[in-house]
Parts: structure tokens; sequence; C-alpha cells
């Protein structure tokens, strides 16, 4: 699945020029991993922008490192997360561009439990650095505003408290 996203990617990115750099619309394919403590998050995304304002949709799923040996995980399997944001195009300076959003993470941990669903509003800012015309790498700093019981960012489940900021980082390509 990774080796198929990553040649999406790259087709994508050899598809056409450097349009969100240029601060016009497009759109772009991404593959994307969230940096979690004790969890690996692996999702792809794809994004749309005219003007200044896009829409961002994505899915990713979601493991543990390592079996956990505390109930109600029973394997490594966690879920899925769907995630829908809007954003703003806050603009370039060639070759890193700029945007902030918020949306809906939608966290549904099948592998938990079969009912279980975690919803959040999250705020992010991204940078994005052009590596070519158009293949670019990215990091987005996430902070959740609202999230259901259970799931907050930068809490551990035995209470240690850590850094509130979900981040995400990955590789992407663009087109118009």
């Amino acid at each position: 699945m990774i080796r198929g996203c990553v040649v999406a990617v790259l087709v994508a990115s050899l598809w056409g020029g450097p349009a969100l750099a240029k601060g016009e619309g497009g759109f772009g394919l991404d593959v994307e991993t969230m940096l979690i403590e004790d969890k690996m998050v692996v999702g792809i995304g794809g994004y749309g922008v005219y003007k200044m304002v896009g829409l961002d949709l994505g899915f990713a799923l979601a493991w543990l490192d390592e079996e956990d040996p505390r109930p109600p995980v029973e394997g490594s399997f966690l879920g899925g997360l769907f995630q829908a944001h809007v954003f703003v195009h806050l603009g370039a300076m060639r070759p890193l561009v700029f945007r902030v959003g918020t949306g809906l993470d939608a966290w549904l941990l099948w592998g938990i439990d079969e009912d279980e669903q975690k919803y959040a509003m999250p705020f992010f800012g991204e940078v994005r650095y052009f590596i070519g015309d158009t293949l670019n790498v990215f990091v987005q700093p996430r902070y959740y505003l609202f999230e259901s019981d259970g799931l907050e960012v930068g809490v551990a489940p035995d209470g240690d408290e850590g850094s509130p900021f979900l981040f995400t980082v990955g590789l992407g390509g663009e087109w118009r």
C-alpha cells in the first residue's frame, strides 16, 4: 500500500507545474505519517485549492508499535482516521508554501471496538518545501481545539503529559 501511494505522489508531481507555489489553484496528493509515541499512523490525502481557499481530505490507518498488554487492545491494529479540513492558502515564498486551517478528525477505532469513535476539531498550520517544481515535503503541527473524551493529544494512558501538538510529516506532489 505504501509503495503504491509513493508512486501515485511521484506521478502527480510529474503531471504539471507548481500551481500552489505560484499562488494559483491546483490539486495535490500526499503520503503522510503522524509522529505519535508508541503508534504508527500512515495515510494518504488529497487537496484542492482555488485562489486562497482549499479542501483537504485524507485517510490513515493506525497501529500500536508493539502489542499493548492493557485491555481493551488485543492486537496492534487500532483503526482508521478520516480527515476533512478546510484551509486558507497564505501564500508562497518560493520554495516555501504556507497554509492554516481547521476541520474534523474522525478516529474510528475498529481495532479496539467496532463502535469506538473519537472526534476532534483541529487547528493546524502547514509549511511545504518544494524540492522541485511539483514534488514537496511538508510538516503540519496540529492542535485540537475540541476533542472527544479519551483523545487528548499529549496525554499518555498512564497520565503523563507531553506536547499538546500532533505533528504530521509527508511527501506530496501536485498538478493543476
